[in-house]
């Protein structure tokens, strides 16, 4: 239930998502971009030889960008609950790898999974 609750609401967001966060971040003096770099550099410091990556529950995108500045050799995967959000990622990221949420991602290894604010939305029996 909850999935497909998530998977309604995430559709939902994500044509505006990006103007959202910063307006959230923004009210609070956050640098939306900033945060978005600053989580891909800890994941570069933790993991520089990453050459195959998944940014699991990826939304719009918004950590793209880093990831392909940091990793620059590396192979990225992307997938979300939202088919809208995957679209976004494929027409902005064309060399990223997208994966419809349904389908198994165990079905690759990955050298490092990003998982940013999304934790709380993946229900417990699928954590």
């Amino acid at each position: 239930m909850k999935k497909n609750h998530n998977r309604i609401h995430f559709n939902d967001l994500a044509e505006n998502y990006k103007e959202s966060i910063n307006k959230e971040r923004g009210a609070l003096g956050i640098n939306s971009s900033y945060v978005d770099e600053y989580k891909i550099k800890i994941s570069y410091r933790l993991n520089k030889k990453a050459k195959t990556i998944l940014d699991y529950g990826c939304g719009i995108g918004l950590l793209q960008p880093y990831i392909y500045k940091y990793f620059k050799k590396a192979d990225i995967y992307a997938t979300d609950i939202s088919d809208k959000s995957l679209n976004i990622v494929r027409n902005n990221f064309k060399q990223t790898k997208v994966i419809p949420y349904d389908l198994s991602i165990k079905k690759q290894n990955y050298d490092l999974v990003i998982m940013s604010c999304v934790l709380h939305h993946v229900e417990e029996i699928e954590r």
